[in-house]
């Protein structure tokens, strides 16, 4: 008997699923606010310092925010493990709010600058806990691994738009109302990002409860040989550091292209002052395209080549953009730059998470904040030596060609751990179709794929024995097997089925014989693995044992509902 498949699900599925998701529109309505008012907020104190003091005061303003942030990020993975992300999001959250606040007060009443700008400055510093808290419930709140795709790609979008909607805001509001009015606009949206993050509660899963699963030998009955279990494979740390690389090179190439904008309006194309607000709008646009192209990625088993490619674009455009006076083709050229850098940050942040566990994924993103800040801060400074040394033609290339290089080296890196995940998404896919472990989040299911062995059994082969011990769980990957006790024949199981979870959660021998009805391939998890896995999970311990007690009494009939 031959069950019907399930068609592969396409992008805009994936896509409409992940932002069905209630917790992920919640994250996504925090980081619209907090990109935003992190921008704006950027462009608005920069303005305020430049008029007061020129470009000597801008930079100090500058450094005064960066240095702090960049150390603080650097106990921000401590904070997040110890308390957890969903604190370390509200508390930065509050900090931003009350630090923009009090730079619209001082603003508005005419306080001093020195005070002015350590407000800012706490305000930039708390910045530096709202992505790492965002990036790492973002894997637990997503439904199927090709969503965190799909969700980085919306974040894309957003970090698109909230690069041109940010310094828009700045703009109008200090020309229309005044100095103080960008600020409280953006301590508004951080409120309001601070009472959605209270709101927002992540799925609970003791991530460091997993054991190495079992290692079984011998043969089961029916003479089906047994399956060895073997260890999930860890996280290659140098792959984790180069894609950390990647994204505090995205860092620098978002630092310099602020100066770049200024030397390419005015030196490069010869044209006024005003135009390189053009050319930041010019840049601001294609990142905001950049993040909606992302959707191409969504699905796709391999990041690594999107991610080389993007670069490879980057560092071409920035070529091209010290070589051209045209100011029409100039702006075009940041436009692409800002398009394939935003793909390229997404690639990245989705490949460092993809390829990291839990407790990894935490210091990586924490770790990788602190670097793009002090990347961010290198990057707006080390133009004007750039000139100095190669020119102001060159000084484009130079940049655009280091982001490219540590992307290139990262991408030879990355691609071996990325092939082990791609290589098990299919089997994260069916074990979410099985009823006991539907509610586990996407990093439990791929960790449980990773651990995961496949057997290939004949037709006519038992596979598990009414009375034997335990120690292992199935899930039908194809074909077809009969559950009987005794002689009575209580249920026939097709792909995405599962058994032998009374056993395992029960503590008791099989209380049913399994035989294959034709040529049946499985996936089975081992014995600690699979109950570490339910019993760490509120919801699916609860169902699993529902289930567990409905198959003891033979109600085969009314399964647990999804």
């Amino acid at each position: 008997m031959e069950h019907e498949s399930t068609p592969p699900p396409t992008t805009w599925s994936i896509l409409g699923a992940a932002t069905r998701n209630r917790r992920l529109r919640r994250l996504l309505l925090i980081y619209a606010c907090f990109k935003t008012a992190e921008l704006g907020g950027w462009i608005a104190i920069t303005t305020i310092a430049y008029v007061a003091g020129g470009v000597n005061l801008a930079t100090v303003v500058l450094v005064v925010q960066l240095a702090p942030a960049t150390l603080a990020a650097l106990g921000v993975e401590r904070a997040i493990t110890s308390v957890g992300p969903e604190r370390v999001l509200v508390s930065g959250l509050v900090a931003q709010t009350l630090g923009l606040a009090g730079v619209s007060v001082l603003a508005g009443t005419g306080g001093p600058l020195p005070l002015l700008v350590a407000s800012a400055a706490v305000a930039a510093t708390a910045v530096v806990t709202t992505r790492p808290a965002l990036q790492t419930l973002l894997p637990t709140i997503v439904e199927e691994p090709h969503e965190l795709t799909a969700a980085n790609s919306v974040m894309g979008w957003v970090l698109g738009a909230a690069t041109l909607v940010g310094p828009v805001i700045t703009a109008l509001t200090i020309s229309s109302i005044g100095d103080w009015a960008p600020f409280a606009l953006f301590a508004g949206l951080e409120l309001v990002a601070t009472v959605t993050a209270v709101s927002l509660r992540r799925r609970r899963l003791d991530e460091t409860a997993w054991s190495p699963p079992l290692t079984v030998a011998g043969t089961n009955p029916g003479g089906a040989p047994a399956d060895r279990l073997t260890p999930s494979p860890s996280t290659d740390l140098r792959a984790v550091w180069l894609m950390m690389l990647v994204i505090g090179a995205g860092g620098f190439l978002w630092g310099a292209i602020d100066v770049v904008q200024a030397l390419v309006a005015i030196d490069l194309t010869d044209g006024p002052p005003e135009r390189a607000a053009v050319m930041a709008a010019a840049f601001g646009a294609g990142s905001l395209v950049g993040g909606l192209s992302t959707v191409a990625l969504i699905g796709r088993r391999h990041l690594w080549p999107a991610m080389a490619l993007s670069a490879a674009s980057t560092a071409a455009a920035m070529a091209l953009v010290g070589a051209t006076s045209d100011p029409v083709v100039a702006g075009a050229l940041l436009a692409l730059v800002g398009a394939a850098s935003t793909a390229m940050i997404v690639a990245a942040r989705t490949l460092l998470q993809r390829i990291s566990d839990f407790d990894t994924v935490c210091r990586a993103f924490s770790l990788a904040e602190a670097t793009e800040m002090g990347t961010l801060l290198l990057g707006s400074m080390v133009i004007p030596f750039l000139v100095a040394g190669v020119g102001d033609r060159w000084a484009p290339a130079v940049v655009g060609g280091l982001v490219a290089v540590a992307a290139l080296v990262a991408s030879r890196a990355v691609a071996g751990p990325e092939s082990l995940v791609a290589d098990r998404i299919d089997v994260v896919v069916l074990l979410r179709r099985t009823t006991l472990l539907a509610t586990l989040p996407a990093p439990a299911l791929e960790l449980l794929a990773r651990n995961a062995e496949r057997s290939t059994i004949p037709a006519g082969t038992t596979v598990v024995a009414e009375g034997e011990f335990g120690d292992h769980f199935y899930v039908v990957e194809s074909g077809a097997v009969r559950v009987r006790r005794g002689e009575e024949h209580l249920r026939d199981l097709h792909a995405g089925d599962g058994f032998g979870e009374i056993a395992l959660l029960l503590d008791r021998p099989r209380t049913a014989t399994v035989e294959t009805i034709e040529d049946c391939s499985f996936v089975v998890l081992g014995r600690a693995l699979f109950i570490t896995a339910v019993t760490g999970h509120a919801p699916s311990h609860g169902r699993a044992h529902e289930l567990a007690q409905r198959h003891a009494l033979d109600d085969y009939e009314n399964p647990p509902e999804h």
